[in-house]
C-alpha cells in the first residue's frame, strides 16, 4: 500500500485516493494473490521436489511453497519429497520419498 512520504511527487499530487479505498484495493490485491497461490499448490499434489527443512516440521520446496513435512526429519536437510495434499493454509503437506 501506498504510504506518502515527505517531498516525493506523489506525496502532494492532486486527486489522492482515500485510504478506505486503498485498503479495500490491498487487500483484494492479497486475496488475490492467495488464492492464485493456493491454485498453483493445488496443482502440485502428486509431484515431487526437494524440500528444505527449515523448522521443526516445516521447510521450503524448490519452488519456495511452504510444506509441511514430518518434524522429525532433520534441519537443514534438502530432502526429495512427494506432495500429498494442499492445507487449508495453502501450505503444501509431503511425505519422504
Amino acid at each position: 500500500r501506498y504510504s506518502k512520504r515527505p517531498g516525493t511527487p506523489a506525496a502532494t499530487a492532486p486527486n489522492q485516493v482515500d485510504p478506505k479505498v486503498m485498503a479495500e484495493r490491498a487487500k483484494k490485491m492479497r486475496d488475490l494473490g492467495n488464492a492464485m497461490r493456493f491454485d498453483a499448490a493445488k496443482k502440485l499434489v502428486g509431484t515431487c521436489d526437494n524440500v528444505v527443512v527449515q523448522y521443526p516440521g516445516r521447510g521450503i520446496s524448490g519452488g519456495l511453497f511452504d510444506v509441511q513435512v514430518d518434524p522429525t526429519i532433520e534441519l537443514d536437510e534438502l530432502i526429495a519429497m512427494r506432495f500429498d495434499e494442499v492445507l487449508p493454509n495453502g501450505t503444501l503437506k509431503a511425505t519422504r520419498l
